[in-house]
């Protein structure tokens, strides 16, 4: 794997656990090319996370750095139930999940997986809306003063015959006061982000990535318009003001500003 000194690592697990690590630039520097980044799979992890019970798979996958020896994995729809001859069995998909991983060498690591129950005992997403509608994926997040933040995009229904029949309609930051506790157990306030808009003219959206870098921590995030168009937008705040909406600024083309309709496509 290359070494990034302005960049983000961005993971998705398949089937069994498969393991694949893509590498891009999150603020690209001068003489950077697209052949010099490239994705492979990365077969500790492979192992790390072959899995035939349980949580057997998840996506949107993130991982936050909680002490120096646990790293915290947010995974949004996951798979849990049973891998039978490499085919599920028993299983039940869920919206959001998290793992712990214990040790920093994935060679040595193990995990341990976290997911709430239905009252009925089957398995339930971990976090769900404050205000009852639709359900979260998980995205990025940061450690912060003693507190984890999240950013939690709110999805909904609006087709159960396509696999593509969901809408984001919120986006929420999630602040965790008791991260080293077990994510079962964690007590979280949602806050309804101000700057997010998902309306039919144009849709803004934060917390794809975060990057902590310079005394801030920066928030990248999309826009899309009608048509193809889709483009990466970028907040930043003082680490210690990521829970302060009002200490937020956005990325113009030549600066920075407060107001969030003036982020620049990047």
């Amino acid at each position: 794997m290359y070494a990034l000194t302005e960049g983000v690592q961005k993971f998705r697990i398949g089937l069994c656990g498969t393991f694949w690590v893509i590498i891009f630039l999150a603020l690209p520097g001068p003489g950077a090319r697209a052949g010099d980044w490239h994705a492979r799979s990365l077969l500790e992890y492979d192992r790390l996370f072959q899995r035939t019970n349980g949580w057997t798979g998840g996506d949107g996958d993130f991982a936050i750095t909680l002490t120096n020896g646990v790293t915290l994995w947010l995974f949004s729809d996951t798979f849990v139930g049973a891998v039978n001859d490499h085919r599920r069995a028993n299983t039940t998909m869920i919206n959001n999940s998290a793992a712990w991983q214990h040790g920093t060498d994935p060679a040595r690591a193990h995990l341990e997986f976290f997911y709430a129950a239905s009252a009925d005992g089957k398995p339930a997403s971990l976090i769900t809306p404050a205000d009852g509608k639709g359900w979260f994926w998980l995205f990025d997040g940061a450690m912060n003063h003693g507190k984890l933040f999240l950013f939690l995009t709110q999805i909904e229904r609006t087709n159960e015959k396509s696999v593509f029949g969901f809408r984001q309609i919120g986006l929420w930051l999630g602040e965790v006061s008791n991260p080293l506790a077990p994510p079962t157990q964690w007590h979280i306030e949602q806050k309804k982000i101000p700057f997010a808009q998902f309306t039919n003219g144009e849709r803004r959206s934060y917390g794809s990535a975060t990057l902590r870098a310079d005394g801030f921590i920066y928030i990248f995030g999309t826009r899309e318009r009608i048509g193809p168009a889709k483009t990466m937008i970028a907040a930043r705040t003082p680490t210690e003001s990521l829970g302060d909406f009002a200490a937020w600024e956005f990325r113009t083309q030549d600066g920075w500003t407060t107001n969030a309709t003036q982020a620049a496509d990047l």
